[in-house]
């Protein structure tokens, strides 16, 4: 989810109130991994922004069973032994699928998940996408905010939901997964979902109390910046 203007996360201190230790870790091997793409080039921003990092993590991570924390902490760690970068990977994944040519020219390669992770990674996602789906039609005027929902809106200077979740999925073990799927399936029969509950999270690290709260604050924002010019789907 992208940023609602003038809503920026607060950088200094961590964003955890409760010093999860199991969070905490996993928030900090991510760090490591993230801080250190591309290493020996120019930082992007958001390299530079270690609390905004420290936040979106915590939010996914919060709608995560402990189940999922602690095998995808073995993840982490088991890459850091093997000396992989699971973050590089995860965006090595995403540029295969949306720029091939640029992906071919780099040469180097992210690991292929198994068959039955691939299995996993697609079910997962199809479900996260229709979730994504979902909260737009809701909230439409926080979808301007938010990244395109499908594939279909990938472009080269925007990843797509959907894109970016599959690339993330496919660095995780099948034992992570697995641990994702079930959760999704529990979720999915009280009429929940993490996607729901990560962006959910993600708004209340940038300040809203409730999605109605934030998608008022983006409706405000939507016609200032041009109103259904900037929105023609959100006409009312």
């Amino acid at each position: 989810m992208g940023t609602i203007i003038g809503h920026e996360t607060t950088e200094g201190g961590r964003a955890s109130q409760g010093g999860d230790a199991l969070m905490d870790e996993l928030v900090e091997r991510e760090w490591a991994m993230f801080s250190t793409v591309n290493e020996g080039h120019e930082k992007v921003t958001c390299q530079e922004r270690p609390q905004t990092f420290d936040q979106m993590r915590r939010a996914q991570f919060e709608s995560w069973p402990t189940e999922a924390l602690e095998s995808y902490l073995h993840d982490l760690r088991d890459a850091e032994q093997e000396g992989r970068n699971l973050v590089t990977e995860k965006y090595l994944h995403m540029m295969r699928a949306t720029e091939p040519e640029s992906y071919e020219r780099l040469g180097q390669v992210a690991p292929a998940p198994s068959p039955r992770a691939s299995q996993l990674v697609d079910e997962l996602t199809f479900a996260m996408v229709r979730d994504t789906d979902e909260l737009a039609e809701s909230y439409p005027y926080l979808s301007v905010f938010i990244r395109p929902a499908t594939s279909a809106g990938d472009s080269s200077v925007d990843t797509s939901f959907e894109t970016y979740t599959r690339g993330e999925l496919m660095t995780y073990s099948e034992r992570t997964l697995e641990a994702l799927v079930r959760h999704q399936h529990e979720l999915a029969a009280q009429g929940r979902s993490m996607t729901r509950e990560a962006f959910q999270n993600t708004l209340r690290y940038q300040g809203f109390s409730s999605l109605d709260e934030a998608e008022e604050e983006a409706r405000r924002q939507v016609q200032t910046l041009g109103g259904n010019e900037a929105c023609p789907d959100c006409a009312e």
